[in-house]
């Protein structure tokens, strides 16, 4: 068989198709972490890995004189030779650990061991919120208006002591099972009195999603740019996307200096409009037009979670306003039983109006005195018996007061026949008069 043959057999054989295994990728593998579980590092024992961040690393862990489980953060070690970063790690630490609020997260301890510096945090069972929104998506407006409460509360309370966030973002909020939510990451919070430091090395510090106008613009900053960031980071929570986007930060600081966020009405036409205007405000480009406290913002916040102050989509406004709650229309139930409680003073001591208090009788006239010599009925009264001073007390002071005249209607038949006023008013005069009581006792004869 020649070589063409051999060629023409090989040539006519199968074609078999060697599959070779897919080839997988090498999986990613986490770095490295600094602690493993069992590791124990300023008295507490590493049970397990939270998540690594820009600065340093964070573990669930427990701390045995506390007794519960606390979070663990550990400074990267390779972040040490940057002096800046050394020194907003600890003056996180410092600040938080003199803030004692419900809604920020407590530090209970810092230091430095093994070439590590650590900060033992409060642990909050739950999610940030930006994990729970990317995941979730948008809240409802009342849970999320709830949240925002929370936190504008913690602002004010941080802002009273003089001190200012500066990095109020979702990241940044932890909200647990039952709706809690705690502010965390003092890492950049400043005293007001040191505000002119905004830039480390040319960098901008913040996120710049979140950060105000004046932020951006690198100028001195106070509380209402912690207020905007929030208001921001309300946005996110109602519409589920923060308010600007862009593909570098250079983009996203242009549109928040100079654009406006898409109105929140048209993302999310359920919510009511007071919802929308409070958000409106928060992130108003000049600082004079946003809330001026977080106390302000709380209070807008609690009315408008009432229902004073607007009404949603699924409600009936015609009806709301048709019958308005006293508690809606302002009315108060004190002070009008304040005003009966005078108009009874008032009533009782005579100041009443007169067209109030005129009664179908004439009021006393004037008392007249009898010319000398011809009293009227003075020898008819002689006649009925004791002196005046025997039938009862004198009215005034002292022996020779006159005695005043009680407040008694009198009849115009009385008055011109002179005398005492009958008992009985004038058309029931089929009555027999009642006895004087002046009239002297007939005497018994013959006893």
């Amino acid at each position: 068989m020649g070589p063409n043959s051999l060629h023409m057999s090989a040539a006519q054989e199968p074609k078999t198709e060697s599959i070779a295994p897919p080839v997988t990728p090498p999986a990613q593998q986490a770095p490295p972490t600094l602690l493993k579980p069992g590791d124990v590092l300023g008295g507490c024992v590493v049970e397990s890995f939270i998540a690594r961040g820009g600065m340093g690393e964070l573990y669930r862990a427990r701390k045995a004189n506390l007794e519960c489980a606390v979070a663990l953060k550990v400074l990267l070690p390779e972040l040490l030779s940057q002096e800046s970063v050394l020194s907003r790690f600890l003056r996180e630490a410092k600040l938080a650990a003199n803030l004692s609020h419900p809604s920020i997260v407590r530090v209970y301890d810092i230091g430095q061991e093994r070439g590590l510096y650590y900060i033992v945090m409060e642990f909050v069972e739950g999610r940030d919120l930006r994990d729970l929104v990317m995941k979730d998506g948008a809240l409802p407006f009342r849970t999320a208006f709830r949240i925002a409460r929370q936190i504008a509360d913690a602002l004010e309370y941080a802002h009273r002591r003089g001190i200012v966030h500066r990095d109020v973002k979702p990241a940044n909020i932890l909200v647990s099972a039952d709706g809690s939510a705690k502010l965390t990451d003092l890492g950049l919070a400043r005293a007001a009195r040191q505000d002119s430091e905004v830039t480390v090395a040319g960098e901008i510090l913040g996120t710049p999603l979140f950060m105000s106008p004046e932020q951006c613009r690198g100028e001195p900053i106070d509380g209402r740019s912690d207020l905007y960031s929030l208001g921001a980071t309300l946005y996110m929570m109602l519409s589920g996307s923060p308010p600007f986007r862009g593909d570098s930060t250079p983009i996203i600081i242009q549109k928040v200096l100079n654009e406006r966020p898409q109105p929140l009405k048209s993302l999310v036409p359920e919510i009511p409009e007071k919802a929308a205007a409070i958000v409106q405000r928060l992130m108003a480009k000049h600082p004079g037009a946003r809330y001026q406290s977080g106390r302000e913002l709380v209070a807008d916040i609690n009315e408008l979670l009432i229902g004073k102050l607007s009404f949603t989509r699924e409600s009936k406004p015609a009806a709301a306003v048709a019958a308005p709650s006293s508690e809606a229309s302002g009315f108060s139930w004190p002070l009008v039983f304040l005003l009966f409680a005078i108009a009874l003073v008032l009533l009782g001591y005579g100041l009443w109006p007169k067209q109030l208090t005129s009664l179908p009788f004439p009021r006393n006239p004037p008392e007249k005195t009898a010319p000398a010599g011809k009293g009227v009925g003075t020898a008819s009264r002689r006649r009925r018996g004791p002196s005046a001073a025997a039938t009862g007390p004198r009215r005034g002071r002292g022996p020779g007061a006159q005695r005043t005249s009680r407040w008694i209607p009198r009849f115009p038949e009385v008055q011109e026949r002179g005398g005492d006023p009958p008992l009985h008013p004038p058309g029931r005069s089929e009555q027999p008069p009642a006895p004087h009581f002046g009239a002297p006792l007939p005497q018994r004869h013959g006893g």
